[in-house]
């Protein structure tokens, strides 16, 4: 599986290659003006990244390989590759208080069409930051899957989730909650969703008429559950939760009262929230039109979003996609954080966009440089 990922790998920079051989003038003028505001780091994290999460004292992310580096190392260069990864190409990572995950594909050579199709996907678990990889689940490569956890900032209230739709569930989409090697179903969806476990809330995917559910967050013994990619709370290393936000298009859903599960909600006019972060003074997103932040005020929006964070307007600009952002200290304000990430990608083609393939992959802004760059 190695050898695979390795040629869609090589494959895949020939193609950034010739794509950046053939960037417009108007590209290269954007890719000065970054310059300008800060010397570009070579990026050691790049790739399609698709989640950021939090595993003991450790963030994980995935980007076809896993990477890791203590929460506290907040300076460039202190990411490490997993040595002990599986073979196939990581499409998730997620962790619970004890356990981290990892969803995998592997692929087939598809001569007639040249590419290579998807030939089947697996779960993966560990139970510390160096060990091994143990199997979890096969999935054939026509089953749904989709990897997801809370991601609290307390270790404690860390949950993991993968949803399944296909043979391994009978046909039926079932959610489960996972624990090592375990996998306990907690609610299934025929026509309605029914769900088995008391400490699992399904209101909001519900209402949505939703068949699947993408996000969950932590909050009063209890893990919320929505159909959008883009949700969190206002927990703390030290406080827990009493307020919780999601996004559905470019609307952000937030409680107004402690420990309530009305939502309130208020147009971002930002692209479509794919992701998002909570600080004392901000909820920061990433979106289809690159970054963007909210200003709060006792953890309710009081504005429409803006870009002005550093450098965010020029490098995670309205070309980019932010599939996933993660600001390490939520219990300070956004600019007393060690750190903020942000994983940037693009669909289409360079000669389409004025993103670059070189930016595509982690980025990070650090206090003690002020400034956003490339990991």
């Amino acid at each position: 599986m190695k050898i695979i990922r390795n040629i869609q790998k090589q494959l895949i920079a020939a193609a950034a290659l010739a794509a950046l051989l053939a960037l417009t003038g108007c590209q290269d003028e954007i890719f000065n003006e970054i310059r300008k505001e800060v010397e570009l780091e070579d990026s050691n994290v790049s790739g399609d990244i698709r989640s950021i999460v939090r595993y003991k004292d450790y963030l994980f992310l995935d980007n076809g390989d896993i990477y890791y580096k203590p929460i506290t190392s907040s300076w460039y260069g202190a990411w490490v590759s997993d040595s002990k990864a599986p073979g196939d190409y990581t499409v998730k990572i997620a962790a619970d208080s004890t356990y981290v995950y990892a969803l995998g594909y592997t692929f087939k050579a598809d001569y007639d069409d040249g590419e290579n199709q998807i030939s089947g996907k697996t779960l993966y678990y560990k139970d510390s930051v160096t060990g091994a990889w143990n199997t979890v689940a096969t999935f054939s490569s026509s089953t749904q899957t989709h990897l997801f956890c809370t991601n609290a900032p307390q270790d404690g209230n860390r949950q993991a989730y993968l949803f399944v739709y296909g043979t391994k569930s009978g046909s039926v989409r079932t959610v489960y909650k996972l624990n090592a090697s375990s996998m306990t179903s907690i609610a299934t969806y025929s026509s309605s969703w029914s769900v088995t476990d008391s400490t699992c809330d399904f209101t909001v995917v519900t209402s949505a008429s939703s068949t699947k559910p993408l996000s969950c967050v932590y909050m009063n013994s209890k893990t919320y559950f929505f159909p959008y990619l883009a949700s969190t709370t206002n927990e703390t290393s030290t406080a827990a939760a009493t307020r919780m936000y999601y996004a559905s298009g470019d609307n952000l859903y937030y409680t107004t009262a402690d420990n309530d599960t009305s939502f309130t909600s208020k147009d971002m006019d930002t692209g479509t929230i794919r992701s998002m972060a909570y600080t004392q003074d901000f909820i920061l997103f990433g979106t289809t039109s690159g970054f963007a932040q909210c200003p709060i005020s006792a953890n309710i929006p009081t504005s429409s979003s803006n870009t002005d964070f550093a450098n965010a307007s020029s490098t995670l600009s309205t070309s980019y996609y932010v599939n996933a952002i993660l600001a390490d200290k939520p219990d300070q304000t956004r600019s007393n954080n060690n750190a903020v990430y942000a994983a940037i990608t693009f669909t289409g083609t360079t000669s389409s966009t004025s993103a670059v393939y070189d930016n595509v992959g982690l980025w990070a802004w650090y206090s003690s440089r002020g400034k956003w760059n490339r990991e």
